[in-house]
């Protein structure tokens, strides 16, 4: 039931957002609606909500474009970028990469890091995330993310509730839960 009345408490409050964004005329007056659920100073209200501040422009604008188009789910997002142009993505997602990434605090243990290496090779992380995580472009920074953000959206790649990215759903499928938690931790802390 808690669960429950915090789901339906962030959906208000994002729903109103949605409403007032409409009304809002400059970027700054719309993108300080998103603090309801993503932070004042970039820390989300949730550990299951992503740090946005600082995040790559494109990886932002394509995740809203796909939030928008269906190919990733978020009820809570979903009202919100329904009425979303493609210059309004670009204008939040601009917005939100000007700033600085926000200091989370954590840090991957010598533990994590050891286990994380042979997991780390096989799943050819730094291919596309590069070394030490910050990501490029359409490649999201997953270094000082929330480690609970990066479980919860590498589990729904696994299982398919995230649909935007096939090969990351074909490569997490050998992937065990305790291998993905470990790996957000470590890639969390970097």
């Amino acid at each position: 039931m808690q669960q429950f009345l915090k789901l339906l408490t962030v959906s208000l409050v994002c729903g109103l957002s949605a409403n007032s964004a409409a009304s809002a005329e400059t970027i700054e007056e719309k993108a300080a609606l998103c603090a309801a659920c993503h932070g004042e100073a970039g820390i989300p209200a949730d550990p299951k909500f992503p740090n946005i501040w600082g995040q790559h422009t494109g990886y932002l604008f394509i995740q809203l474009k796909d939030m928008k188009e269906g190919r990733r789910k978020n009820e809570v997002m979903a009202p919100i970028v329904a009425e979303m142009s493609k210059d309004d993505m670009l204008a939040f997602a601009e917005y939100f990469a000007a700033k600085e990434w926000p200091r989370t605090g954590y840090s991957a243990s010598a533990e994590d890091a050891a286990k994380a290496n042979p997991i780390e090779v096989a799943g050819q992380c730094t291919a596309c995330h590069l070394e030490g995580y910050i990501g490029d472009s359409a490649v999201p920074r997953l270094a000082g993310q929330n480690p609970d953000y990066l479980t919860k959206t590498t589990k729904d790649f696994k299982t398919k509730e995230r649909g935007n990215n096939a090969f990351m759903t074909d490569m997490l499928a050998s992937f065990s839960d305790a291998d993905i938690a470990l790996m957000s931790r470590f890639t969390a802390g970097q």
